[in-house]
């Protein structure tokens, strides 16, 4: 077990644990987890794992072979995005926003003459000629 992934599984699940109180429930927990190849689809990891632990079904400890054995190098919660995921779905959703294209104005707007756009304020509509 990595200190990154007793850490992370601190911060995301157990905040009320210190670090070795986290780590002593993790190996604990270790006896009833399930390992499996498939990873769990709210896993969203940018480097999938070959193997993942999985404690009950909102933990996932990825594993990664090391010195003949295997090793859980980080903890996913179900819910949670990685950094790296993180930061990936926010350049999707930026690159999105400036795609979209502007929401058709109202009928109130259409028939006066006015363009209604988000964050346009009262005074500020344009004439359409």
């Amino acid at each position: 077990m990595s200190a990154h992934a007793v850490e992370q599984y601190q911060q995301r699940v157990k905040p009320a644990l210190d670090l070795d109180a986290a780590r002593g429930e993790l190996e604990r927990l270790v006896g009833v987890a399930q390992v499996t190849a498939v990873e769990p689809r709210w896993v969203h990891a940018a480097n999938p794992a070959r193997f993942y632990l999985l404690i009950g079904d909102a933990v996932a400890l990825p594993l990664v072979a090391q010195d003949g054995g295997w090793v859980a190098t980080t903890c996913v919660a179900a819910g949670t995005y990685t950094p790296v995921r993180r930061a990936q779905r926010a350049a999707y959703k930026a690159s999105q926003a400036r795609e979209a294209p502007h929401p058709p104005l109202s009928r109130r707007s259409a028939r006066h003459g006015r363009l209604a756009r988000p964050g346009q304020r009262r005074g500020d509509a344009e004439r359409v000629v």
